[in-house]
């Protein structure tokens, strides 16, 4: 779990992750509707204070490559769900496994919270991460389309 210690990597991993969506399908309205708002430091700190939220930072030789950033949700019923807003790799640091680190630990998290279901979102260009939640057992069940009525 990430400390006030660990702001400055979590800010700039997310900066990464939202420069990483740029151009995406999707990113542009993901970006406008669903990331973290500016400043980030400010938001990202408000977040690391709160106790229904967990960020976590994956290394690699004590080297920051990525983040995992997720809340508890209660849902109708009293449906606990974990949501993880960001997992996010740097490039140069995917296939070694500290993507599925980073997912197992919220996993864990997410458990030990008596989460009865754990969601996430993946761009439709995001091949890549969603082959990882569907390897984790995390599969669509909702398709989200939409069309810009300026064209």
């Amino acid at each position: 779990m990430t400390t006030a210690g660990d702001l400055v990597d979590v800010v700039r991993l997310i900066g990464d992750a939202h420069r990483a969506v740029e151009g995406q399908r999707g990113g542009s309205h993901w970006l406008a509707t669903a990331a973290l708002p500016e400043p980030l430091a400010e938001t990202v700190a408000g977040a690391l204070r709160e106790p229904t939220c967990v960020a976590l930072v994956g290394l690699i030789d004590d080297v920051p490559v990525g983040i995992a950033l997720a809340r508890l949700d209660v849902w109708r019923e009293a449906t606990k769900v974990g949501l993880v807003r960001y997992l996010y790799v740097e490039p140069e640091a995917r296939q070694v496994g500290v993507g599925e680190a980073l997912l197992d630990t919220i996993v864990e998290w997410a458990k030990a919270n008596g989460c009865d279901a754990l969601e996430s979102m993946a761009l439709p260009g995001d091949r890549e991460l969603k082959n990882m939640f569907e390897r984790y057992g995390l599969v669509a069940r909702a398709i989200v389309v939409h069309r810009r009525l300026d064209r």
